[in-house]
């Protein structure tokens, strides 16, 4: 979803989420549990921030290196 509203990696980018938690983890087959503690931990490795509705992408080098391909 990143790449599609990137122009560069050089600079955060944000993604203004439309969805939910509970519809995000059905996307990737996780729990919205999961999906949480997965956000607070990138949250907290200063990867992403997170603030209503938007995730900024802080680190795409560390974020990519955890990273699974999937196609939407």
């Amino acid at each position: 979803m990143a790449e599609k509203v990137s122009d560069g990696r050089d600079k955060p980018v944000e993604i203004d989420l439309t969805f939910t938690q509970k519809e995000l983890g059905e996307m990737v087959g996780a729990t919205r549990e999961s999906v949480n503690r997965e956000l607070k931990k990138l949250r907290e490795e200063g990867i992403i921030q997170l603030n209503r509705g938007v995730i900024t992408i802080s680190d795409w080098e560390s974020l990519e290196e955890l990273a699974v391909p999937m196609d939407f």
